[in-house]
């Protein structure tokens, strides 16, 4: 199962990512440690890359979907939630291969992560070119995350910004029929569905409602 994070502020803005076209380094250990990853060179071509993305990732053996979008979120944004926000209490949005995850937190709060994020971003595209430009090589890992403390553990994310759902929601629409998207587009719907068109979200509830194929 994959899993994904959601981070909104209750009235319809979220955080959202733009996937790098390739990757350059992937942490292999927990979330918990920055010193065990790969370093790939010539780069690893992402899927969805350049497209829209919520951090998100393989929902790891014993871990529930709220633990996995936890450390899926830090590894890609090298932002903790629980740190930004002490009170968090995710919403579900479960279907057979995918969960989206919903963290809400006040609009400043939103706002704060997103600009700690971008420039968390901003670091990891200046550690990805150094592994372009030859300065860290396979096995350098751990000395590349003590050079670039604020980087990403993943090189999956290029930016992030706040998308809103009734703005962009014409956008968003369209991601239902692209096979990178529509994931995305489902767990936004809920969101929108719940938070901004009816009820509000409500703890470890697990809408069943809309899935892919639809």
């Amino acid at each position: 199962m994959q899993v994904y994070a959601v981070a909104h502020d209750g009235n319809g803005n979220f955080l959202l990512g733009r996937k790098n076209l390739r990757g350059y380094f992937f942490h292999t250990g927990t979330s918990a440690s920055r010193t065990l990853g790969d370093i790939i060179p010539r780069g690893q071509e992402l899927n969805g890359g350049g497209l829209p993305a919520l951090p998100g990732g393989r929902l790891e053996a014993g871990c529930t979907p709220e633990e996995g979008a936890f450390a899926e979120f830090l590894e890609e944004t090298n932002l903790d939630l629980n740190r930004m926000h002490p009170q968090l209490q995710p919403g579900i949005y479960q279907q057979s291969a995918y969960a989206g995850v919903y963290f809400q937190v006040s609009a400043g709060t939103l706002d704060s992560a997103k600009q700690v994020v971008a420039a968390n971003l901003a670091f990891g595209v200046t550690a990805a070119q150094r592994v372009i430009a030859g300065q860290y090589v396979q096995g350098d890992y751990a000395r590349l995350m003590i050079d670039f403390p604020d980087a990403p553990m993943d090189n999956e994310l290029e930016v992030c910004d706040l998308g809103n759902l009734t703005r962009d929601w014409p956008n968003i629409d369209k991601w239902k029929s692209n096979r990178s998207l529509s994931w995305y587009y489902y767990i936004l719907l809920n969101l929108k569905k719940h938070s901004i068109d009816g009820a509000p979200l409500d703890g470890r509830v697990a809408w069943l409602d809309a899935e892919p194929g639809e």
